[in-house]
C-alpha cells in the first residue's frame, strides 16, 4: 500500500482473536455506511499479499481506499506485535483502532499500542462510532469531488494522503497522527516555515479561522482521585510525551481557577469532576520575568460520571485518558514526574490525610488578587 495513496473509499476490517465476544453489534450500523466490511478470524498473514486478501485490498482500484482496521482483542492477547506487523503492510494513512477491554485501566498497553502504530486505543462504543463517522466525512463524496475538481490542494506531511482542503488537514492531523513527534515543515495553506506543524494547524487554521491560545502566565492541574481502588486519571499526552494530570491554562483572567479545572477535566479526560480541596501551589513570579502561577486541585468524578467513559477519542488535546495507579507510575513515561509522584502515593497511602479547603492559603494571596477561585 502506497503512503501516497488517495484515500476516498472506505472499508473497514475487523481482525479479532475470540470470536467477537464483548464486541458491541450495535455498531454494524455504523459499520453498514462502509463500502467493504470483513470480519477475519485468523490473526496469521505471513506476506503483504496474504494481508491483501484478507482485507479486500486492491491497489488498482478506480477508488483508491481508506482503511480502518479494528483489532479487537482480549487480555489474552499480545497486541503489540500485530499492531506493527498490520502498520507495516497498512501504510501510514491506514487508521487502526485496538478494541481492548483495558482499554483505560492498563496505562502500558495504550503506551505500547501507539508507540506500535495504534491511532486509537478504546472499548468505547460510542468512542469508536464517533470516530468512524468522522472518518466518513472526511473521505466521504465531498473529498471525491474536491479532487475531481481540484479544490482540495494539500497533501499531509505524514502519511501522504491527497487532495486535502484546509479543514480536511486541521481534522486529519490530530486524528490519524496524535502520536507524531512534532516536526517542523512549510505549511501548505499559509507557506510559512512552522516550528510545530500540529500546533500551527490547529491554531491558525482552523474551521472558524485563527484561535491562537492566550497564555496568562496562571494554569491549573487536577487530580483526580477514584478512591474505590486508589486510580488517578491521567492524560495520554500527544507527540509521544507520555502521561500527565488533567490541566491547563485560563481562558483569561475572568475565568475563575475551578472552572479553568474542571474545563480542563472535561477537554483532556472527557470526564465531570467535582473540584473539592486544594493541594498545592507552585510559582515563580521573580522580577523582570512573565512569571507563573500552577494552582493544583483535589477532585473526583461527580455521582452519575462512570469511569469507563473516560476519553478515547484521539484529537488535539491529548490521545486519551487512563485510570493509573501510584505503582503504575514507574512503568509508564510521564511528561512530568513532580505532581503525580508527590501526590498519588500520599493519597493512596495515608486515608486519613485530610485535603485541604478550597482556599488560598494567606500567605499566598497577594499572589491572586487578579484572579477569583
Amino acid at each position: 500500500m502506497s503512503s501516497g495513496a488517495i484515500c476516498f473509499a472506505n472499508r473497514l476490517v475487523i481482525f479479532s482473536n475470540n470470536d467477537y465476544q464483548n464486541f458491541p453489534y450495535s455498531l454494524n450500523d455504523s459499520f453498514d455506511q462502509f463500502d467493504v466490511l470483513r470480519r477475519v478470524h485468523s490473526l496469521e498473514f505471513s506476506s503483504d499479499e496474504a494481508f491483501k486478501s484478507k482485507v479486500s485490498f486492491d491497489e488498482t482500484s478506480a477508488r483508491p481506499t481508506t482503511l480502518t482496521i479494528v483489532l479487537h482483542a482480549d487480555s489474552t492477547l499480545d497486541a503489540s506485535g500485530i499492531i506493527q506487523r498490520i502498520r507495516s503492510l497498512a501504510g501510514m494513512s491506514a487508521f487502526i483502532v485496538l478494541w481492548h477491554p483495558e482499554a483505560v485501566e492498563s496505562p502500558s498497553l495504550r503506551i505500547q499500542a501507539f508507540i506500535n502504530g495504534a491511532n486509537m486505543v478504546t472499548c468505547n462504543e460510542n468512542h469508536l462510532k464517533d470516530v468512524l463517522g468522522t472518518i466518513l466525512a472526511m473521505q466521504g463524496t465531498g473529498q471525491v469531488m474536491q479532487a475531481m475538481q481540484g479544490t482540495g490542494q494539500i497533501t499531509c506531511h505524514v502519511c501522504g494522503q491527497q487532495y486535502m482542503t484546509a479543514q480536511d488537514l486541521w481534522y486529519h492531523m490530530p486524528l490519524f497522527h496524535i502520536y507524531h513527534p512534532n516536526f517542523q515543515a512549510q505549511c501548505q495553506i499559509c507557506h510559512e516555515h512552522v516550528d510545530n506543524m500540529q500546533v500551527h494547524v490547529h491554531e491558525e487554521h482552523g474551521p472558524s479561522g485563527p484561535c491562537k491560545e492566550v497564555r496568562c502566565g496562571i494554569g491549573a492541574a487536577v487530580v483526580v482521585h477514584r478512591c474505590s481502588d486508589n486510580k488517578f486519571l491521567m492524560v495520554q499526552e500527544f507527540a509521544n510525551q507520555g502521561y500527565w494530570l488533567p490541566g491547563g491554562m485560563m481562558d483569561g483572567l475572568q475565568e475563575p481557577l475551578t472552572t479553568c479545572a474542571v474545563r480542563e477535566c472535561l477537554e483532556e479526560v472527557g470526564m465531570e469532576v467535582e473540584v473539592k480541596g486544594l493541594l498545592q501551589i507552585q510559582h515563580d513570579m521573580s522580577a523582570g520575568k512573565q512569571g507563573w502561577r500552577l494552582v493544583t486541585f483535589y477532585a473526583q468524578l461527580k455521582e452519575e460520571a462512570k469511569p469507563s467513559e473516560a476519553k478515547t477519542v484521539p484529537d488535539f488535546e491529548s490521545a486519551g485518558s487512563c485510570w493509573v495507579s501510584a505503582e503504575e507510575l514507574d512503568h509508564v513515561p510521564l511528561r512530568s514526574e513532580t505532581l503525580p509522584r508527590k501526590w498519588f502515593p500520599l493519597l493512596s497511602q495515608q486515608p486519613d490525610f485530610v485535603i485541604p479547603p478550597l482556599k488560598i492559603p494567606d500567605h499566598l494571596e497577594h499572589l491572586f488578587r487578579d484572579v477569583t477561585l
